[in-house]
């Protein structure tokens, strides 16, 4: 078993020989009591390590040092060496705390320019990318006083294109950051309730399709409601927990249409030969990084208040949700001044589709059985002859809706909540299952929308045999 401290904390400090640390030391000193009170700590468990942590980060605060927090968290990680020689084996555990603040107050357009020019330093991003992802790292040192939580979503549509890296960058930026490449929906709703921290979630195309995966991060955009009862302990007592925060996940591919609707999302793109990035070497710029993360929480500790209060002008050309996502961005960028609330806004107009054929697999069906009705000048498709057709569909969903191309059950799914069913008609003689133009009109006219305004309007062309007239319903 691994033991329980014994002396209190400030006993261990004294026996490592912090009493002499003062601004006066010598420069290697630091390095030897650090090492020094790794050993002394080594065998402690989870609790009284954290313990000892907060009185060494105290104790190196007063002795001047510029990052107690960070090196405090280096000299107590627990040791692996520790659980193959006790047998414990079921992982390791997890100490998440926010950066000391920055002494003086920051200046929010400084801080904003070198966190863009950091984000581009390293990889190459669309344009619009840098500014959003720059008010986003902020945001997440304010999530005790927001009530939406926009999720950062960066994809691209093959891999090296830079998202692992960006991920990195934003683990060295953002608020407690949790880094993750799989995570089960228990353990976010139970990380979330734990240390609350900004969530960075990298490979999640291999398992983000799980449903109640999904809706628990859907459920954690919106404070009102980003809560969910699970039973615990012997007794299965429902207790409550809490799956609002900040969340980045980076894939291949898109994202289920509801939670993409629910982020910012950043599309990245291999870079070209003729671009210039450095190359992202985490253990030689974090002690670069770190400082921006602390003017970032010195920053909000100034500013908190007047944010949380803040009802900025939103661009109309926003949708709902989309509004919801960029309200405290612009937030931000109105406080700080200069020209970042012009840029903040054309960012979320370049960055936001307002597309909703983009965001959902029932608009976007409807979007390719329109194209489908137009091109065969049809009133009348069969369910084979579609799901034939979007089974042809490389750029869409449907040939791989579900590991197999989609299916004639799976088709009368996505179109159910419009209100479209299959029919049984004749044609050409034959009894068959299907679907009839008029019964989408309504649908093509609430949810597909031409550039200049107008709903869609449906070519026919008559001497194709699906369109001699109105299909005969049995």
């Amino acid at each position: 078993m691994i033991r329980s401290v014994v002396a209190s904390p400030e006993e261990i400090l004294e026996e490592a020989g912090f009493g002499f640390l003062d601004r006066d030391a010598p420069p290697g000193m630091l390095l030897t009591l650090l090492e020094s009170i790794k050993t002394q700590a080594r065998d402690l468990d989870d609790l009284p390590r954290g313990v000892l942590r907060e009185a060494l980060v105290s104790r190196l605060k007063k002795a001047g040092i510029s990052s107690p927090s960070h090196l405090a968290d280096a000299a107590l990680a627990s040791n692996p060496e520790i659980r193959k020689d006790t047998g414990d084996f079921q992982g390791r555990s997890l100490i998440l705390s926010d950066p000391d603040p920055w002494p003086e107050p920051v200046d929010g357009a400084k801080l904003l320019a070198q966190l863009e020019t950091n984000l581009s330093r390293y990889v190459v991003l669309p344009s619009g990318a840098s500014v959003a992802i720059g008010l986003w790292i902020i945001l997440t040192f304010l999530v005790e006083v927001i009530s939406i939580a926009p999720r950062l979503t960066i994809s691209s549509p093959t891999k090296r294109c830079g998202k692992t890296t960006l991920i990195d960058i934003l683990l060295c930026l953002v608020r407690r950051p949790l880094g993750v490449a799989n995570i089960t929906p228990a353990s976010v709703f139970r990380s979330i309730e734990k240390w609350s921290p900004t969530l960075l979630v990298d490979e999640a195309d291999t398992f983000i399709r799980d449903k109640e995966l999904t809706g628990i991060l859907n459920s954690g955009h919106y404070r009102a409601t980003a809560q969910i009862p699970r039973c615990v302990g012997d007794d299965h007592e429902p207790r409550l927990f809490s799956t609002f925060g900040l969340l980045g996940i980076a894939l291949i591919g898109k994202l289920p249409g509801t939670l993409e609707d629910r982020s910012i999302v950043i599309k990245m793109r291999r870079k070209q030969k003729g671009d210039q990035v450095c190359r992202f070497r985490r253990d030689h710029v974090v002690g670069e990084l770190e400082p921006l993360q602390r003017m970032a929480a010195r920053w909000v500790q100034d500013n908190s208040a007047t944010i949380a209060d803040s009802e900025p002008e939103m661009p109309t050309e926003l949708n709902d949700r989309e509004q919801d996502c960029w309200r405290k961005l612009f937030a931000i960028a109105d406080l700080v001044g200069g020209d970042w609330p012009e840029r903040a806004r054309s960012s979320a107009l370049i960055l936001s589709t307002n597309d909703e054929a983009e965001n959902s697999e029932g608009v976007q069906l409807l979007a390719d059985l329109e194209e489908l009705f137009r091109s065969r000048g049809a009133e009348r498709l069969t369910s084979a002859e579609i799901v034939e057709e979007l089974g042809k569909m490389e750029e869409r969903p449907w040939p791989e809706f579900d590991k197999d191309p989609i299916t004639t059950r799976q088709l009368a799914m996505v179109l159910a909540p419009f209100e479209i069913r299959p029919d049984q008609f004749r044609l050409n003689g034959n009894k068959v299952r299907g679907y009839v133009r008029s019964d989408f009109e309504d649908s093509f006219g609430r949810y597909l929308i031409s550039e200049n305004g107008t709903s869609p309007t449906l070519g026919h062309t008559r001497n194709d045999p699906h369109s001699q007239g109105e299909p005969e319903r049995i």
